[in-house]
């Protein structure tokens, strides 16, 4: 048989935690007939499909990077899998402003003494990165204090 994995596609990133994926293969035997179409991830088998068209959703997946193949099988018992394809589940952290509340007015003190806090909860992995914007334009930061405020996440 012939098998190729169409979705999701190579480097495809999911931005929710845990999140249902569509997994589609196209499989097709010259000399007989696919009996069976499995989807692997990590090279575990997390769903089979008997009958084209051969669809599959994935629930839960969790967050991670993860590799992901079709394989199908013939009515001759011939096997024969799609090349593997790499995905992300990354949810995107969740920012709330502690201060100031409100927009900032044109009372602000001058530039360089303007405080900003904010609490950033990244349930998935660890924040990198941190810039504020004044519209378009990244402030530029003379001080960034960081505290890991455990299950309550990071504090700017």
């Amino acid at each position: 048989p012939a098998v190729a994995l169409l979705s999701p596609t190579p480097g495809q990133i999911f931005l929710t935690t845990p999140t249902n994926i569509f997994l589609s293969a196209l499989a097709t035997d010259p000399d007989g007939y696919v009996t069976k179409v499995e989807f692997l991830t990590n090279n575990v088998v997390a769903g089979t499909v008997s009958n084209a068209p051969y669809h599959f959703t994935w629930e839960g997946a969790p967050s991670g990077t993860f590799s992901l193949r079709a394989r199908a099988t013939d009515n001759g018992g011939a096997i024969t899998t799609s090349p593997t394809i790499t995905i992300t589940n990354n949810a995107l952290p969740i920012i709330t402003w502690v201060y100031p509340l409100g927009a900032m007015t044109n009372d602000t003190p001058a530039p360089g003494s303007n405080t900003f806090r904010v609490s950033i909860l990244d349930g998935d992995g660890s924040i990198t990165n941190v810039k504020f914007f004044d519209g378009v334009s990244s402030i530029p930061l003379t001080t960034l204090t960081t505290a890991n405020d455990g299950a309550n996440g990071y504090k700017y």
